[in-house]
C-alpha cells in the first residue's frame, strides 16, 4: 500500500488508510517488521522513536494518522519516504495472541515550494589581479561559493545571476538543483584597472524559475583588485635642454628631472639612470633625478652635449622610460661659470627595454 502526503503535513490529518483486518481486531500497531507500538501510545521493545513521533493509529477503526508535522526536507536520509509495518492481532487472552495479519504501507512525502533559495553565507570577499586575462576564476577567501533550495526537482532549480559588478564577472554554472558551487570568472578585463578602482562590490543572485513563486536569495560579494607593474614611469616637464659654462665645476647641479608613476607602493617608486651618451661626463642622483656635473667640461671639444636618461620604476628593476636632456657649452670668456635653463620642443623617446 502506497501513500502520499504534502509537505509540511500538520498533526492529526488522516492518511485514509484503512487497514482494519478482517479480523475481530482488538489491538493494532504500527512499527517495522521488527518493532511495534500500541495504539495507546506506550512503546514496545525495540520500537523505533521516529516512527512513534511521526504517526498514530486508531486501534479500533484502523485509521492511520500523522502525529506531528512532516517536513520533507528533514527526511532527506531517507528520500522522503517511510515504510510502516502495520500489524493486526486479534486475541482471546490478553497474555496470549492468538492471530495476527501484517501490511507494508509506503509514505511518501510530496514536496511543496517552502524553502527559499539560500547562499552559506551572507557575505563573500575575493581577490583578483588587475588586467586579469578573460576567464580567470576570482579567489574567494572563504573559499567556495554554496548555494542550497533543498525544495525537489522544479521547486529547487536555481537560475544564478550578478546584480552590480557592471558586466566585469561571469558565473559558472547559470543554474543548478538543490545545490551548487558557484565561480566567478573575469568576463571584461578592460575593467579591472586597479588605477581606476581598487574594489569592486555586487551581489549574487540565485532564483527559482521554474515556479510561479519565484523565491529569491542573495549574497554581498567585494572582489578586491590587486595592483600590477602595468604602469610605466612618465617624466614631467620633458624634454629638457641646458645651456653650461665649460669651467662649471665637478658636482654642480645641471637639472633635476622628475618622473611619476600611476603604479601603487615599490611600483611606483621611480629611480634615474644615465645610459648610453653623457656617462662620461656627468651623473645622476639615482633616488631624486638631479643631474650634476662629473667629469672637466672642454667647449673646443665639444660644443653641445645629449644624455640618455632613464627613468625605472619598482625602484630601479620594473618598467622603463627614457628622456634625451641635452644643450650647449658656452665659452667663459672670463665669466663666472654659471648654468642657463630652457624649455624647447625637441623628441621625447620613450620605450621599454
Amino acid at each position: 500500500m502506497v501513500l502520499d502526503v504534502r509537505s509540511v503535513m500538520i498533526a492529526g490529518v488522516a492518511l485514509h488508510c484503512d487497514v482494519k483486518a478482517m479480523l475481530d481486531t482488538k489491538w493494532l500497531c504500527i512499527g517495522t517488521s521488527r518493532q511495534c507500538l500500541t495504539p495507546g501510545g506506550s512503546a514496545l521493545p525495540r520500537q523505533d522513536p521516529a516512527l512513534v513521533n511521526k504517526f498514530a493509529i486508531d486501534a479500533s477503526t484502523g485509521v492511520m494518522t500523522i502525529a506531528e508535522e512532516v517536513d520533507r526536507e528533514q527526511l532527506l536520509d531517507i528520500n522522503g519516504r517511510f515504510e510502516v509495518m502495520v500489524e493486526v492481532r486479534r486475541d482471546t487472552d490478553v497474555d496470549e495472541w492468538k492471530a495476527n495479519a501484517t501490511a507494508l504501507v509506503y509514505v511518501n512525502v510530496l514536496d511543496i515550494n517552502d524553502n527559499e533559495p539560500e547562499f552559506a553565507k551572507d557575505s563573500y570577499t575575493g581577490s583578483i589581479l588587475e588586467n586579469s586575462p578573460k576567464s580567470v576564476p576570482v579567489t574567494i577567501d572563504q573559499g567556495d561559493i554554496q548555494v542550497y533550495d533543498w525544495d525537489s526537482l522544479d521547486n529547487g532549480t536555481l537560475a544564478i545571476t550578478l546584480d552590480g559588478d557592471d558586466g566585469v564577472f561571469s558565473v559558472q554554472p547559470e543554474s543548478v538543483v538543490n545545490e551548487g558551487t558557484i565561480l566567478l570568472r573575469v568576463l571584461d578585463p578592460t575593467k579591472l584597472d586597479y588605477q581606476l578602482m581598487q574594489s569592486i562590490s555586487f551581489q549574487l543572485v540565485a532564483t527559482e524559475y521554474k515556479t510561479p513563486e519565484r523565491y529569491s536569495g542573495r549574497t554581498n560579494v567585494i572582489v578586491h583588485l590587486i595592483d600590477t607593474n602595468d604602469k610605466f614611469p612618465q617624466w614631467v616637464d620633458a624634454p629638457y635642454y641646458v645651456e653650461l659654462y665649460e669651467n662649471a665645476s665637478i658636482s654642480d647641479h645641471v637639472i633635476q628631472l622628475l618622473a611619476t608613476d600611476a603604479d601603487s607602493g615599490d611600483y611606483g617608486i621611480v629611480y634615474y639612470y644615465i645610459v648610453d651618451t653623457g656617462i662620461d661626463r656627468f651623473v645622476v642622483k639615482e633616488t631624486t633625478g638631479l643631474v650634476s656635473v662629473d667629469q672637466p667640461l672642454d667647449r673646443e671639444t665639444t660644443d653641445k652635449y645629449y644624455l640618455t636618461v632613464e627613468a625605472r620604476d619598482y625602484k630601479g628593476q620594473g618598467n622603463r622610460n627614457s628622456t634625451q636632456p641635452g644643450g650647449g657649452i658656452l665659452d667663459v670668456n672670463g665669466q663666472c661659470a654659471r648654468v642657463r635653463e630652457y624649455r624647447l620642443t625637441t623628441v621625447h623617446r620613450g620605450g621599454r627595454l
